[in-house]
């Protein structure tokens, strides 16, 4: 008996099991880049861009790694770290808003502001901002990119487990709910690379 031949042929079986599934992984990522090139293309014309990131809704694509899946508010980080795909259709100066708020612990319900750290394509430090807990806010990236469609990537150290908080069990590690991406042409950041400001205001949906 030839188990070489055997074994070859099994994996050909495998594999060709597999295709199905792999069809549709590549459908799906070719789907996801032409919703992102038109994004590009819609902030090249128009100059701003706004975009729900909830359930069913096209700014899905601008997800990176990091989050779980969207519900019909929008959707929560799933770890410590996470990034948005950013459909800066060239080099220059932008302005990035993104609209969310920050869990708040059953422990520890009066806690200190929470803090989100981000970085443009890791490079060099990671810009460190404090934002309100249990607020709507809308933390303003004031950014200087040098290349288009960079990623923005998040830190999040304010993450807590729900199965510690008592939301029954729910794996997840969260921090921070992310509703809304608004992009938009804007002058040189002040300070320079980039710069970043936020306002909030108390929502009682989040209770």
């Amino acid at each position: 008996m030839n188990h070489s031949y055997t074994c070859t042929n099994d994996v050909a079986i495998f594999f060709e099991s597999l295709q199905p599934q792999l069809d549709q992984v590549f459908v799906a990522i070719d789907q996801l880049q032409q919703q992102r090139r038109q994004f590009a293309r819609q902030l090249a014309e128009n100059g701003s861009l706004e975009l729900e990131v909830r359930q069913n809704e096209a700014g899905r694509a601008l997800l990176g790694y990091g989050w779980s899946l969207e519900e019909e508010w929008g959707v929560w980080n799933d770890g410590d770290q996470a990034s948005l795909w950013l459909p800066i259709p060239e080099p220059g100066c932008w302005q990035v808003t993104l609209i969310g708020h920050q869990i708040a612990s059953k422990r520890a319900p009066n806690e200190q502001p929470a803090v989100i750290e981000w970085s443009l394509d890791r490079a060099g430090v990671y810009c460190c901002h404090e934002v309100p807990v249990d607020q709507l806010f809308h933390l303003q990236l004031d950014l200087k990119t040098m290349q288009p469609n960079p990623m923005l990537h998040l830190r999040l150290p304010g993450s807590i487990r729900l199965t510690d908080e008592g939301y029954g069990e729910d794996p997840r590690q969260v921090a921070f709910g992310l509703r809304q991406i608004l992009v938009r042409r804007s002058a040189v950041p002040r300070s320079g690379t980039a710069s970043s400001s936020f306002s909030a205001r108390h929502d009682n949906r989040l209770h």
